[in-house]
């Protein structure tokens, strides 16, 4: 696998605002699924392929703001061992 380029690909869910932010695009490059919120996914389905999210990034989820990118490797630590356990 080549370097940042993910073998554990997640769905995130983005609210609008930060889907081109500098550290969501590097999500993207890395193989992730980014769903824009803009296209107000429907209660837990990301419309495209009925997966839900493991990940939203959203003011109302979590209180995401600009400040907490700097805890984006913590959540996306997080996402992945909840994936785990799911399977």
């Amino acid at each position: 696998m080549a370097k940042g380029v993910t073998n554990q690909p997640l769905v995130i869910w983005v609210a609008e605002q930060w889907y081109s932010h500098p550290e969501i695009l590097k999500l993207m490059a890395a193989g992730h699924r980014v769903v824009n919120m803009s296209g107000a996914p429907k209660l837990g389905m990301d419309g495209a392929t009925a997966t839900p999210p493991d990940l939203i990034l959203h003011p109302a989820a979590h209180f995401w703001t600009d400040a907490m990118f700097d805890y984006l490797p913590a959540a996306l630590t997080a996402a992945r061992a909840r994936r785990r356990k799911k399977a």
